[in-house]
C-alpha cells in the first residue's frame, strides 16, 4: 500500500453514464490482486479541500504503470472525475484490501456480477484466463436493468469465456435478472466456485444459491468507505459467525467467502 500523484493518462466515456479512467501508477502495482480497489482523492479545484476520497475497485494494472478504474457518474465526486482530462493529476492510496483467492485445484468458475460491479470480476478473469498450468474453465454472467448496463462483455469473450446476459427490460439477452439465468446452470453442473460482485439483493441471491448447492462462493462487497484502511469504522459488515462480532470491508474485504459474513445484514441492506 502507497499513496502516489497520479496523472490521468485517459478519461474514455464508455456509454452514456460510464467511463474508464487510466492513470499513472508504480510499476509494482502490477502484483495487484483481483477484487483489490484503490482510493481515489480529486484535486479541490471546483470541490471542497476537505472531500473525502472515495474507493473504486481496480479493472486493469500493468507493469507498465497504468491502472484503470470503471466507473459510473452518480454524484458530485463522479462528475467531478468525469471532467477530468489527461494530464491532470489526483491522488491514489493502493492498492488496498483482500482480493479473490483460489488454489491450483480450481478448474472451473462461475462469474456473477451486476451493474458497475463487473470491474474487479473482469480483472479477476484476466488472472484466471492467465493461471499457468491447467486452464479454468469459465463461464460469466452479467446482469443489468438495460443493455447499456452491461459492461465489459468483449472483455470476457476475448479470453474465449461463455457470457450469458440478463436484462431487466429484456434489450439484452434473457429479460430477467442475471441470478435467473444463474440459477439452472448450478443445477445443471455445479463449478468448483462462484466469484461475484453486484448490488447487495444479487450478492444476497448468489450466496443462497451457492450455499443451497454446496458449492464455495467468494463475494466482493460494494459499500462507501470513508478511509480504506480500517480507521473509520464505517465499512462495518455482520459477521455471520458471530452475531456480535463484525468485519469491516476494507481490510477484512472486500472480497469475502459468502459463509463468513451475514449477508442480509445492515451493510446489505436493500
Amino acid at each position: 500500500m502507497m499513496q502516489h500523484n497520479a496523472r490521468v493518462l485517459e478519461n474514455r466515456r464508455i456509454n452514456d453514464t460510464c467511463l474508464q479512467l487510466g492513470l499513472s501508477c508504480p510499476a509494482s502495482w502490477a502484483a495487484a490482486v483481483p477484487g483489490q480497489f484503490v482510493m481515489l482523492r480529486l484535486p479541490a479545484a471546483g470541490i471542497s479541500a476537505t472531500f473525502l476520497p472515495r474507493p473504486f475497485s481496480i479493472y486493469r494494472v500493468t507493469g507498465d504503470g497504468r491502472l484503470d478504474i470503471l466507473y459510473r457518474v452518480v454524484g458530485r465526486a463522479t462528475c467531478a472525475m468525469a471532467a477530468l482530462g489527461p494530464g491532470d493529476g489526483l491522488n491514489v492510496l493502493g492498492p488496498l484490501g483482500n482480493g479473490f483467492s483460489f488454489g491450483p485445484d480450481l478448474k472451473q468458475a462461475f462469474l456473477v456480477a451486476g451493474g458497475i460491479g463487473v470491474p474487479p470480476v473482469a480483472f479477476l478473469a484476466q488472472h484466471l484466463a492467465g493461471r499457468k498450468g491447467t486452464a479454468v474453465d469459465c463461464t460469466v454472467f452479467l446482469g443489468g436493468a438495460t443493455a447499456s448496463d452491461i459492461l465489459c462483455e468483449a472483455d470476457f469473450s476475448s479470453l474465449g469465456m461463455t457470457v450469458c446476459i440478463a436484462t431487466e427490460d429484456g434489450s439484452a439477452g434473457t429479460k430477467g435478472l442475471v441470478t435467473d439465468i444463474l440459477a439452472p446452470a448450478l443445477e445443471n453442473q455445479a463449478p468448483d466456485a462462484v466469484f461475484a460482485c453486484g448490488p447487495p439483493g444479487m450478492l444476497r441471491a448468489v450466496g443462497s444459491m451457492a450455499t443451497t448447492r454446496k458449492v464455495a462462493c467468494q463475494v466482493s462487497i460494494e459499500t462507501m468507505m470513508a478511509c480504506g484502511m480500517g480507521a473509520c469504522m464505517g465499512c462495518a459488515v455482520r459477521s455471520a459467525d458471530n452475531q456480535a462480532a463484525y468485519k469491516h470491508a476494507c481490510t477484512d474485504g472486500p472480497v469475502f467467502d459468502c459463509s463468513r459474513i451475514d449477508l442480509c445484514g445492515p451493510l446489505l441492506s436493500g
